[in-house]
Protein backbone atom coordinates (compact mmCIF):
# COMPACT_ATOMS: atom_id res chain seq x y z
CA UNK A 1 0.00 0.00 0.00
CA UNK A 2 1.20 3.48 -0.85
CA UNK A 3 1.19 6.04 1.95
CA UNK A 4 0.18 9.68 1.49
CA UNK A 5 0.73 12.50 3.94
CA UNK A 6 -1.75 15.37 3.90
CA UNK A 7 -0.43 18.74 5.06
CA UNK A 8 -1.55 22.36 5.11
CA UNK A 9 -4.48 22.98 2.71
CA UNK A 10 -4.80 19.26 1.97
CA UNK A 11 -5.89 18.65 5.58
CA UNK A 12 -8.66 21.22 5.08
CA UNK A 13 -9.97 19.14 2.17
CA UNK A 14 -10.91 16.27 4.50
CA UNK A 15 -14.64 16.36 5.10
CA UNK A 16 -16.65 14.81 7.89
CA UNK A 17 -19.30 12.30 6.75
CA UNK A 18 -20.82 10.39 9.72
CA UNK A 19 -20.17 9.80 13.42
CA UNK A 20 -20.62 6.93 15.88
CA UNK A 21 -21.56 4.24 13.38
CA UNK A 22 -21.53 0.73 14.90
CA UNK A 23 -19.12 -1.89 13.61
CA UNK A 24 -20.74 -5.06 12.22
CA UNK A 25 -22.01 -7.55 14.77
CA UNK A 26 -19.65 -10.48 15.15
CA UNK A 27 -16.64 -8.48 13.88
CA UNK A 28 -13.49 -7.99 15.93
CA UNK A 29 -14.73 -4.49 16.82
CA UNK A 30 -18.33 -5.46 17.62
CA UNK A 31 -19.67 -3.04 20.25
CA UNK A 32 -17.36 -0.23 19.15
CA UNK A 33 -18.12 2.72 16.88
CA UNK A 34 -16.41 4.56 14.03
CA UNK A 35 -16.55 7.90 12.23
CA UNK A 36 -16.37 8.35 8.47
CA UNK A 37 -14.35 11.05 6.69
CA UNK A 38 -13.77 11.71 3.00
CA UNK A 39 -10.73 12.87 1.05
CA UNK A 40 -10.85 13.37 -2.74
CA UNK A 41 -14.07 11.37 -2.98
CA UNK A 42 -12.80 8.35 -1.05
CA UNK A 43 -14.11 7.56 2.42
CA UNK A 44 -11.93 6.39 5.31
CA UNK A 45 -12.90 5.44 8.82
CA UNK A 46 -11.47 6.15 12.27
CA UNK A 47 -12.55 4.61 15.58
CA UNK A 48 -14.87 7.15 17.24
CA UNK A 49 -12.82 7.14 20.44
CA UNK A 50 -9.53 7.89 18.61
CA UNK A 51 -7.99 11.31 19.49
CA UNK A 52 -8.06 12.23 15.76
CA UNK A 53 -11.86 12.62 15.87
CA UNK A 54 -11.82 15.25 18.62
CA UNK A 55 -8.82 17.06 17.10
CA UNK A 56 -10.56 17.13 13.71
CA UNK A 57 -13.75 18.52 15.26
CA UNK A 58 -11.73 21.27 16.95
CA UNK A 59 -9.74 22.12 13.80
CA UNK A 60 -6.46 21.07 15.42
CA UNK A 61 -5.01 18.75 12.73
CA UNK A 62 -1.57 19.64 11.37
CA UNK A 63 -1.05 16.57 9.17
CA UNK A 64 -2.64 13.19 8.43
CA UNK A 65 -1.11 10.00 7.07
CA UNK A 66 -3.34 7.68 5.01
CA UNK A 67 -2.65 4.42 3.18
CA UNK A 68 -3.97 4.11 -0.36
CA UNK A 69 -5.22 0.78 -1.61
CA UNK A 70 -8.21 -1.00 -3.07
CA UNK A 71 -11.05 -3.09 -1.72
CA UNK A 72 -13.82 -5.27 -3.08
CA UNK A 73 -17.46 -4.19 -2.85
CA UNK A 74 -20.57 -6.15 -3.70
CA UNK A 75 -23.21 -4.65 -5.96
CA UNK A 76 -26.68 -5.89 -4.97
CA UNK A 77 -30.01 -5.79 -6.78
CA UNK A 78 -33.28 -4.57 -5.25
CA UNK A 79 -33.77 -8.01 -3.64
CA UNK A 80 -30.41 -7.87 -1.88
CA UNK A 81 -28.78 -10.45 -4.17
CA UNK A 82 -25.17 -9.83 -5.17
CA UNK A 83 -25.03 -9.12 -8.90
CA UNK A 84 -21.34 -8.28 -9.20
CA UNK A 85 -18.17 -7.61 -7.29
CA UNK A 86 -16.24 -4.44 -8.02
CA UNK A 87 -12.75 -3.23 -7.03
CA UNK A 88 -12.70 0.37 -5.78
CA UNK A 89 -10.04 2.71 -4.40
CA UNK A 90 -9.74 2.87 -0.63
CA UNK A 91 -8.02 4.93 2.04
CA UNK A 92 -7.07 3.70 5.48
CA UNK A 93 -6.29 6.04 8.38
CA UNK A 94 -2.74 5.60 9.66
CA UNK A 95 -1.88 8.51 11.96
CA UNK A 96 -2.06 12.25 12.52
CA UNK A 97 -0.10 15.09 14.11
CA UNK A 98 -1.93 17.83 16.00
CA UNK A 99 -1.02 21.51 16.05
CA UNK A 100 -0.10 21.10 19.75
CA UNK A 101 2.41 18.34 18.91
CA UNK A 102 3.93 20.51 16.16
CA UNK A 103 4.16 23.52 18.51
CA UNK A 104 5.75 21.42 21.28
CA UNK A 105 8.32 20.07 18.82
CA UNK A 106 9.17 23.60 17.59
CA UNK A 107 9.55 24.87 21.17
CA UNK A 108 11.81 21.92 22.00
CA UNK A 109 14.01 22.57 18.95
CA UNK A 110 14.29 26.27 19.91
CA UNK A 111 15.38 25.37 23.44
CA UNK A 112 17.97 22.87 22.19
CA UNK A 113 19.28 25.48 19.76
CA UNK A 114 19.66 28.05 22.57
CA UNK A 115 21.53 25.55 24.76
CA UNK A 116 23.89 24.71 21.90
CA UNK A 117 24.54 28.41 21.36
CA UNK A 118 25.31 28.84 25.07
CA UNK A 119 27.53 25.73 25.02
CA UNK A 120 29.60 27.14 22.17
CA UNK A 121 29.76 30.72 23.42
CA UNK A 122 32.59 32.12 25.55
CA UNK A 123 31.52 33.21 29.00
CA UNK A 124 31.19 36.97 28.87
CA UNK A 125 29.48 39.52 31.08
CA UNK A 126 26.73 39.85 28.45
CA UNK A 127 26.12 36.07 28.44
CA UNK A 128 25.97 35.96 32.25
CA UNK A 129 23.52 38.86 32.23
CA UNK A 130 21.39 37.10 29.58
CA UNK A 131 21.32 33.99 31.76
CA UNK A 132 20.24 36.07 34.77
CA UNK A 133 23.48 36.05 36.77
Amino acid sequence: MATIKLVEDQVDEISFVDANLPYKKGSAKDGKFYNRYKYEGTVFTVDSDHPFCQAFEQGQIDSVKLSKGTREIEIKDENGNVTETKTVDSLQFDSFISFKQTLNRAEHKAKVSRFKKIEESPVTAELLQELGF
